[in-house]
Formats: C-alpha cells, structure tokens, sequence
C-alpha cells in the first residue's frame, strides 16, 4: 500500500485598512450652484436634505449621489432645516418667514404658520421628529411636541441673539447658543433655561450634541472649539483644533467623533471626542456655512453659502 500523505494548505488573508478619520469627498455639482445655509442627515447619512436662500428645498434619498428639488414648500429665504433619525420627517424655516415640516421626506410641505413669522436662524428635532424646537434671532425659543402642529413660545428662553439649537434624541434636553453671548440648556424640553457661563461670552457659531444630551461641542467665530461632558456645566478648550474663523460643528451620536469647518479654510474632524484633530484637506474659496454628520460619524455632508456659487460635499469614510 502506498502511503497517503495529507497536505495542509495555510491561505494568508491580507487586509487593508483606511487610518480613522480619512474620508473621501465628493463635490455635489448636480445640485447647481445656490447659497446654501443648512443640510440635514439622517442616522445613517443616507437621507439628505438642504436649503437656501432663495431656492427651493433638495432632498437626497443616496447620501448625496443624486438629488430631488421641492418646490411644494416654495422658494424663501430659508436659513435651518431638520431632520428625524429616519430621515421622514423635516423641520424648516426662513429668516423672515414661517416653519415648514414634513413627514415623507421632503415631499410634500406643510406651513405651520402656529409658530409665527419669526427671523428663524435654527431648527432642531427629536429623533422621531415629534419634538421640535425653533429659535428666532433676537426672539425666542419655540418648541412643538406634536410634529410642529401646535408651538409654544419659550418665555424662560429670553429674547436673545439665538444662532443655533440642537436637541437630544427624545427631545428633552436642548442646547442653544448667542452670537456675542451665552451657551444655554434646558432639560425639560424648553420650560426652563440655564445659562453656561463658564463656555464663556463669545461670537458663537454652532452647537453639537450627543444623543442623550450630556455632551455638547461649540464653535466660535473668534477662537477654538469647546466641548462638555457635563450638559454644559463645565467646558474644555480644545485648542489643538486651532484658533480659526469656526463657522459649523456636528457630532456623532455617542460624540466620540466630531467634524468641523472653518470658515474660509478646511474641514477638521475628530475621533477621541475633540482631543485630537486630523485636517481633512478638504477646502473652498467660499464660506462653509453648515455641516452635519450621520449617527456614528463615517458620513458627513457640508455647504458652503455663497450667492450662486455654494456646493454640496459629501464625505465617506471608507471601512
């Protein structure tokens, strides 16, 4: 008999892997040319949604390959737009102007004209897009907790330079700042209001949350960014992003991964909460106006606000 010999053979399997924080950036041309001044993502960065001045409201439904224009809500001088974690239901308003929402992804339009013709400058919602919350330059605070049919006006909130609001996932705690002054919270949906000094009295730009609420991230027009573990009682400068013209922030849900855009320079994004910051080389000659991110962070859109010559990005980190 002849011997029978067994041959073992090892396969090596070599995988290649992208460095955290390296995205890929595609320019949205198709979009045309518009002074855009905020986009919403959905959860996982696959709905899209953007507005600006003096244009029509655009959707996409593949993170960003494609686009639709709406016009059922009309042309206005739209400055803030929302979306749910499902990407179904939209919060957006103008500056003059009344707050808008849908519920089929930007499809059809309804003006919730309950919440007033206000100078709206941010629009934040829950993740189911029942809570919403409004807030106007030099007005108040709105919140809605009925989809945006009925609203009611924050008297706790003060008539305040509001710039931007963000809103935890069930909509109870709310984070919102004043350009030349405060960072402010409420963690009972918008009845009462507490007022962060500790951040500091500055030109502020933008806020950013997690989804429970208990981190913020802040950017100032004059400065660093600053972030809190603490709902906004105490705040860390994270001055290793540097000293720039910040005009945007978005976080992932848990914010351990965080992006931000200066103004009239590149987009910058985080993976240790703010510790560090990797310069995604990514850069216009116009202002980057807005930025939003999906829930954990690998798919980022932003817009830059220029009459007639803002684009859409998207950003992709590769697995």
């Amino acid at each position: 008999m002849k011997p029978c010999f067994l041959i073992q053979v090892m396969s090596l399997t070599l995988v290649l892997s992208t460095p955290a924080g390296a995205f890929s950036w595609t320019e949205r041309a198709s979009t045309g040319s518009h002074q855009w001044t905020s986009i919403a993502s959905s959860a996982d960065g696959t709905y899209l949604a953007a507005v600006a001045i003096g244009a029509n409201i655009f959707t996409s439904r593949d993170s960003g390959a494609s686009w639709t224009e709406h016009g059922s809500a009309g042309s206005w001088q739209w400055t803030c737009i929302a979306s749910s974690a499902d990407g179904t239901h939209l919060v957006a308003a103008s500056s003059p102007g009344d707050v808008f929402t849908s519920s089929d992804a930007g499809e059809t339009w309804i003006d919730r004209a309950a919440a007033g013709n206000q100078p709206w400058t941010s629009a934040a919602s829950s993740a189911d897009g029942t809570h919403l919350a409004a807030a106007a330059y030099n007005g108040y605070v709105y919140t809605s907790g009925d989809f945006g049919e009925n609203w009611t006006k924050r008297i706790g909130s003060g008539a305040r330079g509001w710039k931007a609001i963000v809103s935890s996932s069930d909509g109870t705690r709310l984070a919102a700042i004043v350009f030349g002054g405060y960072v402010y919270t409420s963690v009972d949906a918008g009845s009462t209001w507490t007022e962060h000094a500790a951040a500091g009295l500055r030109p502020w730009t933008s806020v950013a949350t997690s989804s429970d609420g208990g981190f913020l991230v802040a950017a100032s027009q004059e400065g660093d960014i600053y972030s809190s573990s603490d709902s906004g009682t105490t705040w860390v400068d994270r001055a290793s992003a540097g000293s720039r013209i910040w005009s945007c922030v978005a976080s992932s849900a848990d914010a351990t991964r965080l992006v931000a855009a200066a103004e009239l320079g590149s987009i910058y994004t985080s993976t240790d909460s703010g510790a560090t910051w990797k310069d995604q080389g990514v850069s216009e000659p116009w202002p980057w106006k807005a930025i939003a991110s999906s829930a954990d962070g690998t798919h980022l859109a932003a817009v830059t606000s220029a009459a007639g010559v803002g684009r859409i990005w998207t950003g992709t980190e590769p697995p």
